[in-house]
């Protein structure tokens, strides 16, 4: 896969740490979604909740890679900083999640030798270091549950590490042999965490149950499955193959496998022409919605459903990235050609779940089955 101006004092750990008010450097323009230019040298994907947007930003970093964290508030359209890393010049805050209650970030190097997860409770400000880490970690946040893989390269396997934040436990409820960059980013959604392991010839696809922590396995022929996704009682997945004609060249095919009853059906995705080696750029999942990109810059979006599924394609230009936050909001990083390399990316489009789902009110079901 292609590969605010509000001055509060919060507690954090015992100690008093001041919140900083900026200067605004992010300001909305007008397009058919929100659009937010960020007027820092470099940012990483945003996160959104509450009507609020948590992203790190490059304030004048001796590596321009993101050196703080900001909060930008939608309603009154003020920001300000509420952490500065504590890596020094060598900073890199990065892997920004958060939803109704919780905040989630990493304190990294700019190296990745070196990482800090934190967590907040936002109810009362309460921040934990939650782990440390020598080794590069994709923390995942999913109501008050964080998941990661941890890598350990000697043993040459992965420990699938789930985090309670209510209780501040730990726990280690998996050890895979197969992992990659494509999948080393773990999914929680319906309640539910997913994670794969890998043999020459098939994946056994895990399901582990957050509530009454049982683990269900499905075993799908494929033995190379990337980014799988629970999206409602689905799980969709890609799998790499070699192709006949040229064994150099790899493809990229989609799959859909029901939770319930275990059926496996390949999925043909818009804008995506597989055969010609088009694949996914980044793509993500929250309730019942799964979203990709694709080569040629534009955003679709899956809404998966019992008797079939619905797509759209968003109206949006330059796109690099996107991710759906906890709730359903949607944020895309845009590029702007004019200001590379002064300026890698230039924007974020943020479209909200309830604009989200307004979009799809109107389209027709698709049947699973072809």
């Amino acid at each position: 896969m292609k590969n605010l101006k509000v001055i509060s004092i919060i507690i954090c750990l015992g100690i008093l740490v001041s919140c900083t008010p900026n200067k605004l450097n992010i300001k909305q323009i007008n397009s058919t979604y929100p659009e937010f230019k960020i007027n820092y040298d470099t940012f990483y994907m945003a996160s959104t909740s509450n009507n609020k947007m948590y992203l790190p930003v490059a304030d004048n970093s001796k590596e321009r890679l993101p050196n703080k964290l900001l909060l930008y508030n939608f309603s009154n359209q003020t920001e300000e900083t509420i952490f500065h890393s504590e890596m020094g010049s060598d900073a890199n805050i990065q892997g920004v999640h958060v939803n109704e209650k919780w905040l989630l970030w990493n304190d990294t190097n700019a190296v990745g030798s070196k990482t800090v997860l934190y967590g907040r409770n936002l109810s009362n400000n309460k921040q934990t270091k939650i782990h440390k880490t020598n080794e590069i970690i994709e923390p995942y946040l999913y109501k008050h549950y964080v998941s990661w893989m941890e890598i350990n390269d000697q043993k040459k396997n992965a420990a699938i590490i789930l985090y309670d934040l209510e209780t501040n436990t730990q726990t280690q409820i998996a050890t895979v042999n197969s992992y990659d960059t494509a999948s080393t980013t773990l999914h929680m959604n319906e309640d539910k965490l997913i994670y794969t392991n890998s043999n020459e010839k098939q994946t056994t696809i895990s399901i582990y149950n957050l509530k009454n922590k049982h683990t269900s396995t499905y075993l799908v022929p494929q033995n190379n499955v990337l980014a799988p996704r629970i999206v409602g009682d689905k799980i969709v997945y890609a799998s790499l193959s070699s192709d006949e004609k040229n064994t150099t060249t790899q493809i990229e095919t989609y799959f859909i496998l029901d939770i319930n009853s275990k059926q496996l059906t390949p999925l043909s995705i818009e804008g995506v022409n597989n055969k010609q080696g088009e694949t996914i750029g980044s793509l993500s999942a929250t309730m019942n919605y799964w979203a990709f990109t694709t080569d040629d810059q534009k955003v679709w979006v899956y809404q998966f459903n019992k008797e079939g599924y619905k797509k759209i394609k968003l109206d949006i230009s330059n796109v690099f990235q996107l991710r759906m936050s906890e709730n359903g909001d949607t944020n895309i990083i845009c590029d702007n050609p004019d200001t590379f390399p002064e300026q890698v990316h230039d924007s974020i489009v943020s479209v909200s779940y309830d604009k989200l789902k307004s979009e799809f009110q109107n389209k027709k079901t698709e049947s699973y089955i072809k």
